[in-house]
């Protein structure tokens, strides 16, 4: 039989889901059939969620500048852990405010700046919604892993000052990122912003 792979891995699981009795008792589960090499027993992999820090309109430039008609949307522009359930709204977002951004573009603008100025628009919604997945995800690490994670996550300490005193908390966070409404106004269809309609 083998054992639990990579036991600082259970003693992490372990530490972080201490007051949750049916992780522990899952936790210990995978531990006893690891070691009894029965049938699952390969153990325990454990991956860490990863993301990149937000990207913010002061430090954004050096990364939108040198693109051409190209942009991301979505996680690949701005991964949330999946823990604040926001990954697929702020993709839907994205989808319909750059949808809005083509929509309105002047023929004497080329694609690239309406991308570039459709970026920065989103910059600050997306940063603070990584920030508030990222608390989110970790709120039960306690004081010294949360330090530690922070330290990996690229949000820098003003950042996560200035995201505090903007929401005092994960409801009101939600509440402003539900509260969403396109550019274009609620009432405006898909059909209204198709130049050739």
């Amino acid at each position: 039989g083998g054992i639990v792979k990579g036991d600082d891995d259970a003693e992490s699981c372990a530490a972080t889901f201490k007051n949750y009795p049916d992780v522990m008792a899952c936790l210990e589960a995978t531990r006893e059939e690891a070691e009894a090499g029965g049938a699952g027993a390969g153990g325990m992999y454990t991956s860490r969620v990863l993301d990149r820090g937000p990207l913010f309109p002061d430090d954004a430039e050096r990364f939108m500048a040198p693109a051409g008609p190209v942009t991301l949307l979505g996680d690949a522009a701005h991964p949330v852990i999946p823990s604040f359930g926001q990954g697929a709204n702020l993709a839907l977002e994205d989808a319909a405010e750059l949808a809005i951004a083509m929509a309105g573009r002047e023929k004497t603008q080329s694609v690239a700046s309406v991308l570039r100025a459709w970026e920065r628009s989103r910059l600050e919604r997306t940063a603070q919604a990584q920030i508030a997945s990222f608390i989110s995800g970790s709120k039960s690490y306690g004081e010294a892993k949360f330090a530690e994670a922070m330290r990996l996550s690229g949000i820098s300490p003003d950042a996560l000052a200035r995201h505090k005193e903007r929401f005092r908390d994960a409801n009101s966070t939600q509440q402003w990122l539900i509260g969403w409404t396109p550019s274009a106004g609620t009432a405006a269809r898909v059909k209204d912003l198709d130049p050739k309609a």
